[in-house]
């Protein structure tokens, strides 16, 4: 996935999300304070850990000495 296309989905996903939990909101406004927090946190929490597992992964990748696949790797090795 190209770093553009990455970069789209990224702020396509997050406004999904707050539209999403801005809506959710409005429509439970009458409940309690808490369960309306949580439904507005929830989602964000969830993506904030999602990319904290995501970065640790690529961390222990990097510390186990995986190498990325690059289209430069294919052409150093074709005679």
């Amino acid at each position: 996935m190209t770093r553009p296309l990455r970069r789209a989905l990224l702020v396509t996903g997050f406004g999904l999300v707050l539209g999403l939990s801005f809506c959710a909101s409005l429509w439970i406004s009458h409940q309690n304070w808490v369960r309306n927090s949580l439904l507005i946190a929830g989602p964000w929490l969830l993506l904030l850990v999602v990319g904290n597992l995501r970065s640790s992964a690529r961390q222990v990748r990097r510390r186990l000495g995986h190498r990325p696949h690059t289209p430069a790797d294919e052409r150093s090795t074709t005679p």
